[in-house]
């Protein structure tokens, strides 16, 4: 049923991010959509910024035809991305507004996805913070959607 709805190309099902047939085909798949203003024509919720944002994201990175994946251990990365052009592995986490109550989980989630693929940068989206900080001997990527939007690469 699933590759039906997919193949409508309205949606996308992005797997969990393991070596393990068994543990990609009993987790979820996470669905994202191919149009931020769909989602809103059809939810009530109009103050999730942060799901539009992620979707946004995901579906930027299906169009450039990247590989993705998430992840879910003891926190979870919204992202694990693989670029089979430049044989380059990323995370990327994605959050509206970053603040004081959900820094840790998402840099922690982060992290966690960085070490999972054994990277050494992750990206870490936002609303409008653009930095760049190391955590634990790993580089964390701050950048606000709409700059990583215009950026050629991940």
């Amino acid at each position: 049923m699933m590759d039906y709805i997919e193949e409508t190309m309205y949606f996308y099902f992005v797997p969990i991010f393991s070596d393990s047939a068994n543990v990609k085909m009993i987790n979820p798949k996470k669905v994202y959509c191919v149009d931020n203003g769909l989602i809103n024509s059809v939810t009530t919720k109009t103050d999730e910024f942060g799901w539009l944002y992620e979707n946004l994201v995901a579906i930027n990175l299906i169009s450039k035809d990247k590989d993705i994946f998430y992840y879910n251990g003891e926190g979870e990365c919204d992202f694990i991305v693989f670029d089979k052009k430049l044989k380059e592995n990323s995370a990327i986490q994605v959050t509206y507004d970053l603040n004081e109550d959900n820094k840790e989980r998402e840099i922690g989630g982060l992290l966690e996805g960085m070490d999972r693929i054994k990277s050494k940068k992750g990206i870490l989206i936002n609303k409008n913070m653009d930095k760049e900080e190391i955590i634990n001997g790993k580089k964390i990527i701050y950048k606000s959607l709409w700059r990583w939007l215009l950026e050629d690469k991940i």
